[in-house]
């Protein structure tokens, strides 16, 4: 099978009045996000790992309870047993293949194929494909990974350059939760699922990047530029 474009916008966050819904370091030196070496047969787990240190992040999709009920035995089985919530899907007619999805944020995608899915087995590489960038930062990114605090990726974000940006259209109780958490740039948390937060930075020449976080432990979900602004 040819592998499909898949659409990548389960990254962005959508924020509409007071709701968030998303249906997707100690390393700080800056990262153009180049591919990491990847190997037919190679690990899935060590793959994913590799591509997280590069600056890569794992397109997750929300998995709540309700939708891995809905899920097929493969797909069940990968996300209770390992947790990869980037899994796109093992369709029943691809022979036991499952696909997981990565993308970068100027829009680079990389969907990786794997075969080994079964329940006893750990899921390895049969092959991968990239698709470029859809557009060019305007000044570089310092190296992120997911699941870092908040903290160190904004730290990270100002020593490369990037500004937060306070938004003074915010409504009366984002605008206090943004004030309460020292964090100006803060612009909407969801109540419920996962509880994402959204934060705006702002390059020299106003390209804007969007950072999610979830959990009380503001811990990194995804980041992505704002192409509409």
């Amino acid at each position: 099978m040819k592998l499909k474009s898949i659409s990548w916008h389960c990254l962005f966050l959508s924020a509409i009045a007071l709701s968030l819904e998303l249906t997707v370091c100690s390393r700080l030196s800056v990262s153009a996000q180049e591919l990491p070496t990847l190997a037919k047969n190679m690990s899935y787990a060590a793959a994913r790992a590799r591509l997280q240190d590069a600056g890569w992040q794992a397109a997750y999709n929300y998995y709540s309870p309700g939708r891995i009920a809905a899920l097929n035995a493969i797909e069940k089985y990968i996300i209770t047993k390992f947790g990869f919530a980037e899994l796109v899907a093992c369709p029943a007619t691809e022979r036991g293949l499952c696909y997981f999805k990565f993308v970068t944020a100027e829009g680079k995608t990389l969907t990786i194929a794997t075969t080994n899915n079964s329940a006893g087995k750990q899921p390895s590489i049969a092959r991968w494909e990239v698709k470029p960038a859809k557009f060019k930062l305007s000044q570089p990114l310092p190296m992120l990974r997911q699941d870092r605090p908040y903290s160190e990726v904004r730290k990270a974000l100002i020593n490369a350059g990037w500004q937060p940006v306070s938004d003074s259209d915010l409504s009366p109780s984002d605008r206090d939760r943004a004030d309460r958490s020292g964090y100006p740039e803060l612009q909407a948390c969801s109540g419920t699922g996962l509880g994402f937060c959204s934060f705006i930075f702002s390059a020299a020449n106003g390209q804007k990047l969007r950072v999610i976080t979830a959990g009380q432990n503001s811990t990194l979900y995804g980041w992505s530029i704002e192409t509409g602004r």
